[in-house]
């Protein structure tokens, strides 16, 4: 594959990890120093399993540390399906606003695009989704 640039192997992003103790994962912002636009990957959305409660201070803390730096958010991440926890990339989404998508991983299975919603909401499925598709959140 050739990049469509030249990357600048000087610059370093800046890495924060978030990490949550009830499913012990750590979800990251990376940023780029020179643009102040960030990606979250791997957000986790707090749920107690006993009671079924869905809470997202783990997200509302990712929103908080994009805000007070004034980074723009342009990508939501989720490297893999999590069997560990639920994704809170929606919920981070309708907070800052932005659009996202399903980037399918494995060529093997395909299920045909008109079955998705862009604007999924059900984040659960996501995580329950053994089919090797990952989800990938872009924001616009």
């Amino acid at each position: 594959m050739t990049l469509p640039f030249t990357p600048d192997m000087s610059v370093s992003p800046e890495v924060i990890p978030f990490f949550d103790a009830p499913t012990n994962t750590i979800s990251y912002i990376i940023c780029d120093p020179k643009s102040d636009v960030c990606a979250v990957i791997d957000s986790v959305m707090d749920i107690d399993y006993a009671s079924g409660r869905i809470t997202y201070d783990g997200a509302d803390a990712m929103i908080a540390h994009i805000r007070a730096k004034g980074w723009t958010l342009a990508w939501l991440i989720e490297t893999h399906v999590h069997a560990d926890h639920l994704s809170a990339a929606p919920y981070i989404q309708g907070k800052l606003a932005a659009s996202w998508e399903m980037a399918r991983t494995s060529p093997s299975y395909r299920i045909p695009s008109e079955k998705f919603s862009t604007r999924a909401q059900n984040s659960s499925a996501m995580a329950r989704s053994s089919t090797g598709f990952s989800p990938m959140v872009t924001a616009t």
